[in-house]
């Protein structure tokens, strides 16, 4: 009981013991700072746990599923959480090659993704949301096929419509695309 009762309120070493009790609120600021951050990141999976991946690779893949939801259907929340996973898998692929998604281009990480998951038809699709919150373009042409043409085809092709290259496609052909 004397040791609580020594206790004096008054007495200058209780400055010290304050800034210890203040201590614990600088870390829970960071806390919700963290916090904060990872809400804008976008969603998280409850197969994210699954898959061992980099800390960069789940942050880029976690941010691209975020802003997919925010641009709207397609794809649809079911749709991108699919997505999710197959970038997961890749990541944890490359991961284990030395490699990672953030550190690859599109192209090489196409290429890539042919030969790690050479039966996944629906990794291009999934690295097209990586690649539209990369370099988001209001311009990007909606991908109806597995095939994606290069950054600079892409552009090519985007200057020559443009440009009014070519021949007009007559409404009888255009009705069967």
């Amino acid at each position: 009981m004397d040791r609580f009762n020594s206790i004096n309120p008054a007495d200058k070493g209780s400055a010290a013991s304050d800034a210890t009790v203040e201590q614990p609120q600088r870390p829970q600021a960071a806390f919700e700072q963290h916090l904060g951050e990872a809400r804008q990141l976008g969603p998280t999976y409850p197969h994210s746990e699954l898959y061992d991946i980099t800390e960069e690779d789940d942050r880029l893949i976690q941010a691209a599923s975020g802003a997919a939801l925010e641009r709207g259907p397609p794809p649809n929340a079911t749709t991108v959480e699919i997505y999710d996973r197959r970038l997961r898998k890749l990541a944890e692929a490359l991961k284990q090659s030395g490699q990672s998604i953030a550190g690859l281009d599109d192209d090489t990480l196409l290429d890539c993704s042919k030969e790690l998951l050479p039966g996944d038809k629906v990794i291009a699709f999934a690295l097209a949301i990586v690649s539209k919150y990369r370099e988001p373009s209001d311009s990007a042409r909606p991908r109806k096929t597995h095939y994606r043409p290069s950054r600079e085809d892409d552009r090519l092709i985007r200057e020559a419509t443009e440009a009014g290259f070519g021949r007009a496609i007559d409404e009888k052909t255009a009705a069967k695309c």
